[in-house]
């Protein structure tokens, strides 16, 4: 903490040093420089007194909280999957700071033509019931994960959203409080092959060539 010149500074009390006399119609001003040690509203009084005249009080009050950047991304183990099949999404929560982060909740919205198995968070707490995860504290510089696996119940693209609801006492920037990952569920059971297009096309050239093959061998040896 630090003062004007002219003032000192006596543990939580700051004095500024008498003046001779101050006019009619002037003033006499003294900056404070303090560093918050803690959260929540804090009131500074200050008080003059001068000889035959009655004390002047006058305060202020100045809201402290805690300040963190938290940033939410979310990703799927793969691009497409089938119906009935399992789905893997995870979402990462990270604090950029600069203070620690309490209270953290986070929301996750399944698609509509996906189906919630499980839930494993690396922090925490998952409510399955109300599909929210909820974190104590995140400290400065931590990243936590979230793992989703779903079952694909119809086709088309399954849009996953995961949102932060609420951080007690953090004013949080909002950039990087919503994210999404999405995965095209298809009506069929992909190939082994991850079923790529040439894949599938020399998957099937191979079979016909290897059957090609069967089919004059055993005409061979019917002539023999």
């Amino acid at each position: 903490q630090s003062a004007s010149a002219g003032a000192t500074i006596s543990g939580q009390t700051v004095q500024l040093q008498p003046s001779p006399s101050i006019g009619p119609a002037t003033s006499v001003s003294i900056t404070i420089v303090a560093l918050a040690t803690g959260v929540g509203s804090v009131t500074n009084t200050a008080s003059a007194t001068a000889a035959g005249a009655d004390p002047v009080v006058g305060s202020a009050d100045v809201l402290i909280e805690r300040q963190s950047d938290l940033r939410l991304t979310k990703s799927a183990s793969a691009p497409r999957a089938a119906v009935a099949t399992a789905i893997v999404w995870t979402i990462t929560l990270t604090n950029s700071g600069p203070d620690p982060a309490a209270g953290v909740v986070v929301r996750e919205i399944m698609p509509s033509n996906a189906t919630f198995l499980d839930a494993t968070p690396s922090r925490g707490t998952y409510d399955v019931a109300a599909a929210i995860w909820t974190l104590p504290e995140v400290a400065v510089g931590a990243t936590e994960t979230l793992v989703i696996r779903a079952l694909g119940t119809a086709p088309g693209p399954s849009v996953n959203r995961v949102e932060l609801v609420a951080s007690s006492g953090v004013v949080d920037t909002p950039d990087g409080n919503v994210a999404s990952a999405e995965v095209a569920v298809t009506a069929t059971r992909l190939p082994a092959t991850g079923g790529s297009p040439r894949a599938i096309v020399l998957t099937a050239l191979a079979m016909a060539a290897f059957g090609l093959v069967l089919f004059v061998s055993a005409r061979r040896r019917r002539r023999v």
